[in-house]
């Protein structure tokens, strides 16, 4: 959706128009909006092609800051795909935004693990983000839920 959302606010003072920065249902943060979906039965690709489809993707994670802020927001303590995968080569973690955030056991870019994660236990190869840190699971596992990102509407909106 290419449209701002408008949001009307009656008061005892009258009416308010607010424009939001995000679609309905988003929640903004420093020039990006998030959509956090409650685990439920899907998979890490369910989960990205259904990021896609609402104009954004998995979320990238670039910073402690950007980290507590969507920790804060999680629905439930349970597991949320966000775009970051070694599927391509065991051990080289890559966002799907293409940049290295994992390689050689060696932490390149902002991370975020639980204790003793990345274990790579069997075919885990998806990255998870609940209130405790991030755990890497198996793709196919199908009791997350997900986190999109895109750029918000005023960012990406040219100024006069």
């Amino acid at each position: 959706m290419n449209s701002l959302s408008l949001i009307c606010i009656i008061g005892l003072s009258g009416i308010a128009i607010v424009q939001s920065a995000c679609d309905w249902g988003w929640k903004e943060y420093n020039g990006k909006c998030y959509y956090i979906q409650a685990p439920s039965v899907q998979s890490w690709d369910y989960a990205r092609t259904t990021c896609q489809a609402k104009g954004g993707d998995l979320v990238v994670i670039n910073n402690q800051a950007e980290n507590d802020f969507l920790r804060r927001k999680l629905i439930s303590s349970g597991g949320h795909w966000i775009g970051l995968t070694d599927a391509e080569s065991e051990g080289t973690f890559v966002w799907v935004d293409t940049t290295f955030a994992r390689t050689g056991g060696k932490d390149l870019l902002y991370t975020n693990w639980q204790d003793g994660e990345p274990n790579q236990l069997g075919e885990e190869d998806c990255i998870t983000m609940s209130t405790g840190g991030w755990n890497d699971e198996d793709c196919s596992t199908s009791d997350n839920g997900y986190i999109c990102e895109k750029t918000s509407l005023t960012a990406s909106t040219p100024s006069a």
